[in-house]
């Protein structure tokens, strides 16, 4: 049987992570990537550097993908860039809403149409956006992440109600703050803030999230349409 992920925003401190877990399954991994540097390297490895953002890219990626996904029996996509920057109305401007929506939302739609026609061949396709729990919590400054992470559920549950016909389950995936490079200049007090706030009581590790988001492809037959948290609690209450 051959499997293969592929990861979008594999270069982050979640993609890098989703990278090594699938290949620990014995994945074959496609990682797209736009920014830094993925040092790992392996047979069953591919990286493709992308802005999957930009037609002019996504359409040279089309050729690439049609030799290493077509004819594919299980196929997981993860789609997990995302960029993250606080803004107020007074800071607001056009520009910078539409780059947080290109990134979070319609890099992926690029993604799945050059795809699309792979997937529908296969015997079974789980697709899942990374979104954010800030979906069911709000934050100070957070409207265009939020904005644009909004735009993947409704993609999300668009989708499973239109292609889920050819065996491909679409849903969304939503970690809370997990250590990582986005949050690295977080003060520590502010760290500690957040974790009195989770039952469990410490952030997720990007290592985890991505075992867990390995185990909910590679098992799900069910599944479809869903925004599902993961964050340790920390949307139950403040």
């Amino acid at each position: 049987m051959e499997r293969i992920a592929i990861i979008v925003g594999a270069s982050g401190s979640l993609g890098k992570e989703l990278i090594k877990t699938y290949l620990s399954h014995n994945y074959n991994v496609l990682a797209i990537y736009n920014n830094h540097h993925i040092s790992l390297n392996n047979k069953e490895l591919i990286k493709l550097k992308y802005d999957v953002s930009k037609e002019k890219e996504y359409l040279l990626l089309q050729q690439e993908l049609k030799s290493k996904v077509n004819n594919k029996t299980e196929i997981s996509v993860v789609y997990a860039p995302g960029i993250y920057n606080k803004v107020d109305i007074d800071n607001y401007n056009e520009e910078d809403l539409f780059y947080n929506i290109k990134i979070n939302a319609v890099g992926f739609l690029n993604i799945f149409k050059i795809v699309f026609k792979y997937l529908k061949k296969a015997k079974l396709t789980n697709v899942v956006l990374i979104g954010s729990n800030l979906l069911k919590k709000k934050n100070h400054g957070s409207l265009y992440y939020v904005l644009a992470k909004g735009m993947q559920v409704e993609i999300v549950k668009q989708f499973a109600y239109e292609y889920s016909k050819y065996n491909i389950l679409f849903n969304q995936i939503c970690p809370g703050m997990f250590i990582s490079n986005m949050n690295r200049d977080t003060s520590k007090e502010k760290i500690k803030m957040i974790e009195n706030n989770i039952p469990i009581g410490r952030l997720g590790k990007a290592s985890e999230i991505a075992n867990h988001i390995f185990n909910f492809t590679d098992s799900n037959t069910l599944i479809n349409g869903e925004t599902i948290i993961m964050d340790g609690g920390n949307t139950i209450g403040y």
